[in-house]
Formats: C-alpha cells, sequence, structure tokens
C-alpha cells in the first residue's frame, strides 16, 4: 500500500462451493501487484460468491485511504460496497484511531489478559473442590477462613451493559467440553440486585490480584469479548464486570483514568462503533492490532457542549451508562467512578431495577449520541443501522418491527430537531435518565 503497487484484490466466501469439500465460509482472495508501477487507486471487491459478481461489487480506494482506516498495519478494511467504505473514510477522518502505534494513546490504556483456559487450568477450583475443602459459598465467591476464591468469568457470561448474560446456573455440565452458549438469568431474575451469574471455576483472589496490572486500584474491570464475528447480531461486545478472575477470551483494557471509562463504555458499545469494527473484522478473533485501529472519539470531545444540548456530552452520557450498567451491588464501586465529574452526585445510591424497555430507551439515546459525534448524516446514520442484517431480522420475528432502528433514529432526529431550533434535547423518559426506578437501599 505505501509503494502503491497493489491494483485489485478480490474476496470470496466459498458459500457456492467454488471449492469441493472446503467449508461454506472459508475466505480465500486474488491479489493482483504491479512489478513497481504505481496504482493510484485499487479495486476492491468483498464478500463475493463467485467470479461473476465482480464488476457489480468491485470499487477503488487510494492507498492513503486504506493506510487512514489502518495507519498501524496498513492491513486491508473489509467493505461490502463503496459506500460502506465512504461512512468509514467519514468517522475515521473525524476521530482518530484508539491507540496510534509509537505515538498517541488518548485515553491512556493498557491491555491484558488474565487467566488462560489451558495453560492457568490448574488455578481453577469447582465448587465440588472447595465444598469439599469445607469452603462457604455466598452466591457469588467462596471463602474458607482468610482465604477467598472469586468466580473466574467466561467471555460468553458478558454482554453489553451486562455483567449478569450467562450463567451456569442449571446448566449440566457433562464432560466439561464444547460449551459454546449458556443460559441468560430472566428478566424476573436480573430485577434482583443480589442475582449473580454463576460460574464454572473460581480462582484464589491472590492469583487474582497478581494478575490484575499494577496500579489498578479499583473493584472492577473493563473489556470486550475476543471471539465474534462480522455477521453476527452485534460484533463488538465491551462490558464493565466486577473485580473478579477473566479469562483470556475476554481482554481488559484500563484507562489511565478510571472516571474516563463510563465515557468509553458508551463509544464501544454503541452502533456505530460496532459498525466500524466489522470493517476491519476478517476472522473470529477481535485482536488487539484491531481494536487499537478503530476510530473513536478522544476524552477531550465529551467535555463539550453539543449542539443539541444545554450540558456537555459526558454529562448527557454518564447517568444513561450508570443506569445500564449499575443494576447490581457488585457494581456499585463502578457506580462511584461513573457519577466522578457530575456535581453532588458522588453517593451512587442503590441498583437500578431491570425494565427492558426503559433499558432499550436509554440505549438508544446513547447510539443516537455517538451518531452524532461521529459526524454522520440522517442517511449515514440509516445506513448503519441497516447493516445490521441479523439484529434487524430478530427484531422483525420477536416484534414485528426492526425496534432497534425506529427508537435509535427517533433519538437522532430529536436531537438533529433540537440543534436546529436551540431548544436542547430532553428525553422522552419519565423520570429522566439516570432517576430511573431503582431498589430499597440495603439495611444498615
Amino acid at each position: 500500500m505505501a509503494a502503491e503497487r497493489l491494483a485489485a484484490f478480490y474476496d470470496f466466501v466459498n458459500r457456492e462451493s467454488l471449492f469441493d469439500g472446503v467449508a461454506s465460509l472459508m475466505r480465500f482472495a486474488i491479489t493482483s501487484m504491479t512489478g513497481g508501477e504505481r496504482v493510484q487507486a485499487a479495486r476492491f471487491a468483498f464478500l463475493l460468491l463467485r467470479a461473476a459478481d465482480v464488476p457489480a461489487m468491485r470499487f477503488s480506494l487510494a492507498a492513503e485511504e486504506v493506510l487512514l482506516l489502518n495507519p498501524n498495519t496498513g492491513t486491508l478494511p473489509v467493505f461490502r460496497s463503496r459506500r460502506d467504505a465512504e461512512v468509514a473514510l467519514a468517522c475515521h477522518r473525524r476521530c482518530p484511531v484508539l491507540v496510534r502505534d509509537g505515538g498517541r494513546n488518548p485515553w491512556g490504556l493498557r491491555f491484558g489478559t488474565m487467566f488462560h483456559m489451558a495453560n492457568d487450568s490448574g488455578l481453577f477450583r469447582t465448587d465440588e473442590d472447595l465444598s469439599g475443602l469445607g469452603a462457604t459459598f455466598d452466591g457469588w465467591a467462596w471463602s474458607l477462613g482468610k482465604r477467598h476464591f472469586l468466580p473466574l468469568y467466561e467471555a460468553k457470561m458478558l454482554h453489553l451493559y451486562h455483567h449478569r448474560f450467562g450463567t451456569y446456573a442449571g446448566y449440566a455440565i457433562t464432560d466439561g467440553t464444547g460449551i459454546r452458549a449458556i443460559p441468560t438469568p430472566s428478566d424476573q431474575s436480573l430485577d434482583n440486585p443480589n442475582t449473580e451469574v454463576l460460574s464454572r471455576y473460581w480462582v484464589e483472589q491472590a492469583d487474582v490480584d497478581g494478575s490484575i496490572p499494577a496500579r489498578w486500584d479499583r473493584r472492577w474491570l473493563f473489556g470486550w469479548r475476543d471471539i465474534t464475528y462480522a455477521e453476527h447480531v452485534r460484533t463488538f461486545l465491551p462490558c464493565v464486570l466486577p473485580q473478579a478472575a477473566v479469562n483470556h477470551k475476554f481482554p481488559i483494557a484500563l484507562p489511565a483514568d478510571p472516571a474516563a471509562a463510563p465515557l468509553l463504555q458508551a463509544v464501544w458499545s454503541s452502533l456505530a462503533f460496532d459498525y466500524l469494527s466489522r470493517q476491519k473484522l476478517s476472522g473470529t478473533s477481535m485482536i488487539y492490532a484491531v481494536v487499537k485501529q478503530l476510530a473513536c472519539p478522544e476524552p477531550a470531545a465529551f467535555e463539550a457542549v453539543p449542539a443539541w444540548s444545554d450540558v456537555t456530552l459526558a454529562a448527557f452520557v454518564r447517568p444513561r451508562v450508570l443506569e445500564l450498567a449499575y443494576t447490581s451491588h457488585r457494581l456499585a464501586p463502578y457506580a462511584v467512578d461513573v457519577l466522578q465529574g457530575v456535581p453532588g452526585q458522588a453517593d451512587p445510591g442503590p441498583p437500578f431495577r431491570w425494565q427492558p424497555e426503559r433499558r432499550e430507551q436509554l440505549r438508544a439515546e446513547l447510539d443516537a449520541a455517538m451518531l452524532h459525534l461521529y459526524g454522520l448524516s440522517s442517511s449515514d446514520a440509516e445506513h448503519v443501522l441497516d447493516s445490521f442484517f441479523v439484529l434487524r431480522k430478530y427484531e422483525m420475528r420477536d416484534s414485528g418491527e426492526f425496534r432497534t432502528k425506529r427508537l435509535v433514529l427517533a433519538a437522532y432526529d430529536a436531537m438533529t430537531a433540537a440543534a436546529d431550533t436551540g431548544a436542547p434535547y430532553t428525553s422522552p423518559l419519565d423520570p429522566l435518565p439516570g432517576s430511573g426506578p431503582r431498589h430499597p437501599s440495603r439495611s444498615r
């Protein structure tokens, strides 16, 4: 790309069995490079099923555009169309990549993994192991005298604003292999702030403490799911969870300023950020090299007052993230950091009730705000939403409409109208975000 020698790159999926005996999801590509002659704009086509599809699906990108999208590695993105490329380029022109190798790291992020499921398995204890030692269980962790054993969270136990997504409670473990999906607690169970998911293994707290990067003193962790796919319902899945053991398929990302994590969580959880991640992912692993090259607003962007608001973007985001994330007592330490910088709100109070429809609206407002933050026009915002084919399919099946699109575009349009009229955007929720129904305070 730097020498402008790439002439064409055509990417195929084997769904039409172009290669017999090869799995249908396998990818292969035809690459054409010159011997030295410079090509101003290389031709690309992705996710082709047959050679005859090339003329209709190919488009051009200049080398400088590819390097803008992936400045660290110069590798190719994966676009379905030139329109996808234009939207992604617009986002990258407005926002820098998350981490520039050898350069800027605006969020001061440190990455890492904690426990490898194979290499560290000697540290894992089952409930049978611990009960046999005489340890006591509080529904989440085990205690044996002064020794404590914390749950091992696996990536499939975590989801968007949802640290109680998957549980082994009621799940029959037989040979210990082949587990890809586990149950999600019911809405009724999630509305209990004392409910926590049941893990499969536990790790002694001393080993957990030793695996956390130095100078991290918070009782919560932030990261994302490594195993994913560009054609899932959602591709980039971040989550905040209580400080515990975490398996290697959920990499940890710790910002220099813990109070900035809620702002980053809002970006990473957004449909806009998810859309950008899909353009960079060609396999099934959301590796560091991909994550670092995703366009991401800087912390300073949250200190500005958007044209559609009368408060800073941070003041808009924090109460919504608080209500979405803080649904159990275990995340009270994170709730304290969410409120950092919010005048007169140091005590987060008791957790919020789990109310699915209210949560949908809170997420829609954050999604709309992030679409505006990336500077996407109304037509580009609609294009981004329409690209979530699997999400649309499931929502049409379950509710007869693409509900997420309707809610997000309604909030987006209301923000646009607010910017045009000068009257600040007001949430339709009553009570307002951050003031939603809560559980009773714990008795002292």
